[in-house]
């Protein structure tokens, strides 16, 4: 998935948190983070993968939980400006994505991008479709995207988001 390089770095009790390299994974957004001398990585220049933002509770959730002075913890609730930022990178790769896929709906509706098929299995094959050439953010999505462009093609929605 596209990721905007930035670094969110603060102070909370004494504990410093540093998360970097905010990027969608699915509909989450996901952080690199560590803690310096609480919670770090041998390699990656510390940094763990995929902390998660939870808008709900304002935070960044913590797929390990972590000691610090004997109390364990999933997540750091975050600073105003730092959530406000990452709900605004967060927005905004959701839109591109979201434009990236109507695009791509659109090609395959004009016959400018192709569905290949290709045989899959080996008790009881069968074929599998497949679209070429996606952008890195799209992996995944590709039979999402087929669906929602039969869709429209069926129903003749007037744009693909609309279905």
């Amino acid at each position: 998935m596209k990721k905007v390089s930035q670094e969110f770095n603060f102070n909370k009790k004494g504990l410093d948190f540093m998360f970097r390299n905010p990027k969608l994974d699915g509909s989450s957004l996901v952080c690199e983070y560590k803690i310096p001398g609480v919670d770090e990585n041998d390699e990656n220049e510390g940094y763990f993968y995929n902390a998660e933002l939870i808008e709900s509770k304002k935070m960044m959730y913590i797929r390990t939980k972590i000691e610090i002075n004997g109390a364990k913890y999933d997540g750091v609730v975050l600073p105003d400006e730092i959530y406000a930022a990452l709900k605004q990178i967060k927005d905004k790769l959701t839109e591109e994505r979201d434009n990236a896929i109507e695009r791509i709906i659109h090609e395959i509706l004009e016959g400018k991008r192709l569905i290949d098929f290709g045989i899959v299995g080996c008790d009881f094959p069968h074929y599998q479709p497949w679209l070429q050439d996606l952008p890195e953010e799209l992996d995944g999505l590709e039979q999402h995207i087929m669906e929602r462009a039969v869709v429209c093609l069926l129903y003749t929605s007037p744009s693909p988001r609309d279905s």
